[in-house]
């Protein structure tokens, strides 16, 4: 989980053999031993505070910390440990305050600044968190997790030209890595730089063997919106044979179909969409939209009707995008001009837009 934040190791030197052999509950024994001889033995307390959380002993760790800090209250690295633990608990103003602790005590620490970054975001507020990114970065420029988490600070706020700095910064630190490719694609896909978004998700894809059908969706979309829709079909059947109820494949490879002309490959995908989500309106037009194409005019005022059912925006006083559609298409069947297709193009807004999903 991206909020999980890190907490800080024993010194080598202090650590006694049980730790650096991770037998942790035998160095719990060992530190109770040494606080019954010296109960103002601060380190003993932190390290048994370590073991605790490395047992999963949250609560005891806490406890350990406090008592440590009793000690010694400007220890910067109980401080930030023990605000790692509140936010595991849920414990999150705790957390913060501990983290805003451990910073004053020690404004080097590029991790508490991190952690409190972390923390902010999650709290709702990253224009605060962004500026502990970008300490954490001044403070080590060459830690890539502090990059990649200022990278996706960034994309949270919109800042999508930022957000692909980073990355392709993260790329420079860990060029084997897919996740940078796959978070600059996502910045690059919003700038609308398809091209270049369709170069890092087939990095991705490779770096990852066989992808994922996140990966693939994604590069689909993007090649999708380039007009290159055989290929975007091959992503999309990629996805359907990982994973053989993925909506978003089904709607965005009947459009594609659809698109190329392929209209009854189009309708059988239209078909897996609603027998996966019977109430999904857009499918309706969709298949409606095709089925008008093949001429198939009855077929296609059904589903334009059951579209309009089931599309809230029906519901208003003052008609929405369906029913412009659909009343268009009804006055075209009684023209004398040859009919006109409807349907938007890709990317418009409205129950009457062809409209390719997106995923993150």
């Amino acid at each position: 989980m991206r909020y999980l934040v890190k907490t800080v190791q024993p010194s080598r030197a202090t650590q006694p053999c049980t730790i650096m052999q991770g037998r942790f509950e035998a160095a719990i024994k060992d530190y109770t031993m040494a606080i019954a001889l010296n109960p103002g033995h601060c380190r003993a307390y932190y390290n048994r505070a370590f073991s605790h959380d490395r047992l999963g002993q949250y609560e005891e760790a806490v406890a350990d910390y406090s008592r440590a800090l009793q000690i010694e209250p400007s220890n910067a690295t109980a401080l930030h440990n023990r605000g790692s633990l509140f936010e595991r608990l849920g414990r999150l103003q705790d957390a913060l305050q501990d983290f805003s602790a451990a910073i004053a005590t020690d404004p080097s620490a590029a991790l508490s600044f991190s952690s409190r970054a972390l923390l902010l975001e999650r709290l709702g507020q990253p224009e605060a968190a962004l500026a502990d990114h970008n300490a954490a970065v001044t403070l080590d420029p060459m830690d890539p997790g502090y990059v990649k988490a200022r990278g996706l600070c960034y994309r949270t706020l919109g800042q999508y030209e930022a957000a692909a700095q980073d990355f392709s910064k993260l790329i420079d630190l860990l060029p084997d890595d897919p996740s940078g490719y796959s978070n600059r694609s996502y910045a690059y896909r919003k700038l609308g730089d398809y091209e270049a978004a369709v170069d890092d998700y087939s990095t991705a894809i490779a770096l990852t063997g066989t992808g994922s059908t996140r990966l693939h969706n994604n590069r689909a979309y993007c090649l999708a919106k380039l007009g290159r829709y055989k290929e975007a079909i091959a992503d999309y059947d990629a996805v359907v044979s990982l994973d053989p109820n993925n909506v978003h494949a089904y709607h965005n490879r009947g459009i594609s179909y659809d698109k190329l002309g392929h209209f009854e490959a189009a309708i059988d995908d239209f078909n897996r969409v609603i027998q996966l989500e019977p109430t999904n309106s857009v499918a309706y037009f969709n298949r409606g939209s095709t089925y008008d194409s093949l001429g198939m005019h009855d077929a296609a005022i059904a589903d334009f009707g059951r579209a309009l059912e089931l599309d809230p925006g029906t519901q208003s006083s003052s008609p929405g995008p369906a029913d412009a559609a659909v009343t268009g298409w009804r006055q075209q069947q009684h023209s004398a001009s040859p009919p006109q297709r409807s349907r938007a193009s890709a990317g418009s807004s409205g129950i009457g837009a062809a409209r390719f999903s997106q995923q993150r």
